[in-house]
């Protein structure tokens, strides 16, 4: 027996020992296994997405990607982007677009070097799952065609990554000139007038060219311009088809420069013309630089300028006559005043500004500048439009309204079953009145709608009483108003006790009964006491239940006597 046990206690700790083996055997050299997975670790790389071309002068986009996933881990890493084959002053803007999407402004971190614009960033430590997009909006000043590089180091400078190489110069992309014009030329000139049409060019974003411009009028003849000069010296105009035509030939404009020149043009015909001015290489390409379009009206007819007034009670220092003046164009005064005259008293108003309709001239004048009556008010006013046609001298007359409108007649009144009381009334004849009010006195005024004739006052207290007045007005401001109208609302009734102090009739003291014919009137009800139907109803029903609970009630079982049998032996002794 004790042999077979050490025989199984020695099988146990021999496969016990076997483990232990096993395991120690497994962990004697982890970096084995570490160098095991770096076998397949992941280089860095740079990537980028940049237009193929630019506008100079305006921004345009580029993005770089550093991509170390699955990488080793790096410490100090530096990343060098350089603008191949620019110098200082190429650049106008360079931001970077922070994850925000706002912007910081690094163009002062490009310096020149041999390469070009360099800029140094900072990316820190690197691990194996950095990845990172950065953004930038760039804004070149100078036509060309430019490179980008980029060249990732560690701490030891070791070139950890580069952007590909193209010629020397990384991914190439153009930044293409931009060449404006632009004019003053206003859309509306007056006819047979000199107007200066000034164009310039701006060249700030364009190199240096050597230029031919070219100025056609459409739809017109030559016959059309008076003139057309240059400074003092006269342009030749041409008629090409149904167009005029002037060219300046060989400008030179140079990189970095605005040019402007100016022209003078003079319309006799009086209509719309539309223009285009073209700026043409003048080499043999004849490449169009730039162009313009436009159009010009020739004007030259006066406004039509109407009157309108609101009249007013003149004395009445509370109110002011408000003039408007309406152009069938855009007007202003050609006069510094218009001048306002009754009899011996004048009065010079000036245009209300600012001059929200340009259509539109307003002028307020005080009432009390004027007499009271009916003696007119004249106006003497000049009026031109935009381009400095002069209308003829405008005069007219404000009527002065002293009369009053009619009152309203017919009020009636009524006071309504809830104590509200309601007036009615006839308006005077529709457009002789504009305003229409009802006071209830020493209380509050309602402002109503002309075309109203009643009105119901919901805020009576009964037992009260109150009187009304309706006023109508005119735009004038004359106002009539009715005699005042009383109304009282009844206090409401209040109940009471009444006693009964009527006699009673004597009593009649015959035996013998009186014969009366009403004793047969069945319509009259007989008050004495009696028993009520319902007891009698309630009565029978309750003899039905108790008769049917009699007629049902079985009999009762009599109880069971025991008797003794007579004991006969007994009776045998005797």
């Amino acid at each position: 027996m004790l042999k077979n046990l050490k025989k199984k206690f020695a099988k146990v700790a021999l496969v016990v020992l076997a483990l232990q083996l096993v395991f120690l055997g497994l962990g004697a050299n982890p970096t084995a296994v570490k160098a095991a997975e770096n076998v397949s670790t992941k280089s860095i790389s740079i990537s980028s997405e940049i237009q193929s071309s630019f506008v100079a002068g305006t921004s345009g986009k580029a993005s770089l990607t550093v991509d170390n996933q699955g990488g080793l881990d790096y410490k100090d890493v530096e990343a060098e982007i350089t603008i191949a084959g620019a110098n200082s002053g190429d650049l106008a803007a360079v931001e970077s677009i922070n994850p925000d999407l706002t912007t910081t402004d690094v163009l002062s971190a490009f310096s020149h070097s041999t390469k070009g614009l360099t800029a140094e960033y900072d990316l820190g430590s690197l691990t194996g799952t950095y990845v990172k997009t950065f953004n930038f909006d760039l804004t070149f000043k100078t036509p060309g065609t430019y490179g980008l590089n980029v060249v990732l180091t560690d701490e030891s400078d070791t070139v950890l990554a580069t952007l590909p190489i193209v010629d020397d110069q990384g991914p190439a992309f153009n930044v293409l000139e931009n060449i404006s014009i632009s004019t003053t030329m206003p859309s509306v000139v007056k006819l047979a007038t000199d107007v200066p049409f000034t164009a310039t060019v701006d060249n700030t974003y364009g190199a240096n060219h050597n230029v031919n411009a070219k100025l056609t009028i459409k739809d017109a003849l030559v016959t059309d311009i008076a003139k057309l000069k240059n400074g003092l010296s006269n342009i030749v105009l041409t008629q090409e088809g149904a167009n005029v035509v002037a060219e300046f030939n060989n400008q030179s404009i140079k990189a970095g420069t605005v040019y402007p020149f100016s022209l003078t043009i003079n319309f006799v015909t009086e209509k719309k013309y539309d223009y285009t001015l073209d700026l043409n290489e003048s080499n043999p390409s004849a490449a169009l630089l730039a162009t313009l379009s436009g159009s010009v009206t020739a004007d030259g007819t006066a406004p039509v300028v109407t009157m309108t007034s609101k009249p007013v009670i003149v004395n009445d220092v509370a109110k002011e006559i408000v003039v408007t003046f309406t152009g069938n164009e855009s007007i202003s005064l050609s006069s510094s005043f218009v001048v306002f005259t009754q009899g011996s008293k004048t009065y010079s108003g000036v245009a209300v500004t600012p001059q929200v309709d340009p259509t539109k001239v307003v002028v307020i004048v005080p009432a009390d500048q004027f007499d009271p009556g009916v003696s007119p008010i004249t106006v003497a006013a000049t009026f031109k439009d935009l381009v400095g046609n002069v209308a003829a001298p405008f005069t007219a007359r404000i009527e002065v309204d002293t009369i009053a409108p009619a009152a309203v007649t017919g009020v009636t009144t009524l006071v309504n079953a809830d104590g509200t009381v309601t007036l009615s009334w006839v308006n005077p004849p529709a457009g002789t009145f504009s305003t229409l009010r009802i006071v209830r006195v020493g209380d509050f005024t309602v402002t109503l709608d002309p075309s109203a004739t009643s009105y119901t006052d919901a805020t009576t207290v009964k037992g009260q009483t109150y009187q009304y007045v309706i006023v109508v007005g005119d735009e004038a401001g004359n106002e009539t108003t009715t005699a005042p109208v009383s109304v009282t609302v009844p206090a409401p009734v209040v109940a009471s006790a009444i006693s009964d102090t009527t006699t009673p009739a004597p009593t009649n003291t015959n035996t013998t009964p009186a014969v009366n014919a009403s004793t047969t009137d069945t319509s009259k009800t007989d008050n004495k006491p009696g028993f009520p139907a319902w007891g009698i109803i309630l009565l029978v029903i309750l003899a039905l239940v108790g008769g049917y609970l009699i007629w049902n009630q079985k009999p009762a079982t009599p109880p069971v006597v025991e008797t003794k049998k007579p004991n006969t032996n007994s009776s045998k002794k005797k």
